[in-house]
């Protein structure tokens, strides 16, 4: 794909949320990825409309649309600060309303791996209360990210007793999943 205009871009995937046909996202969001890393292309130079897509159910309602958070993921380090901090708050509006559960699961990556401060922990503690299942249950995975990448011992510290109490949650779903987490970081439970 030869995407000399990104806006071209933005128009191909609003096309997608209103078709409903969403068969097409993961083929466009890589040739994308590509061309954005080929060609040295910037993600801020649409990144307005990749907000608009993340803050829209329409589009998070199709089964592929988590792979504009792969995406972002992939460029998360292109991005200004004012950019991520403007992500953060769309991408928690967003954790439990993508249809596929992998758009879950890729968001609590970004704020594990990405945002593994303060602010980060605190937005993965609420989504561990306030979010819908299944992606409730992705926030253990969350959570991991965050005790590896946090530099902080005593957010890490949180993080840990976060997935201990998460481990005893009246879900089994989410139990499972914060016993996995604590196995995979070697803790006991």
């Amino acid at each position: 794909m030869n995407m000399v205009n990104l806006q071209d871009a933005i128009n191909r995937l609003l096309g997608c949320r209103d078709s409903g046909d969403g068969s097409t996202l993961p083929k466009l969001l890589q040739e994308l990825d590509v061309n954005l890393l080929l060609h040295e292309e910037r993600l801020d130079s649409f990144f307005d409309g990749l907000l608009g897509l993340l803050d829209d159910r329409k589009f998070l309602a199709l089964e592929e649309s988590w792979h504009l958070a792969y995406l972002i993921n992939n460029h998360w380090d292109e991005l200004t600060t004012e950019q991520r901090e403007r992500l953060r708050t769309i991408l928690a509006g967003a954790f439990d309303r993508f249809r596929n559960w992998m758009g879950a699961f890729v968001t609590a990556e970004i704020f594990g791996d990405h945002c593994a401060d303060e602010r980060g922990f605190n937005t993965l503690r609420g989504l561990s209360e306030t979010a819908n299942l299944p992606s409730r249950a992705l926030v253990p995975h969350g959570l991991v990210c965050l005790v590896r990448s946090a530099t902080d011992e005593r957010l890490r510290a949180s993080a840990v007793e976060l997935l201990r109490d998460l481990s005893t949650d009246e879900n089994e779903q989410v139990r499972d999943e914060a016993i996995i987490s604590l196995r995979d970081l070697d803790l006991e439970i």
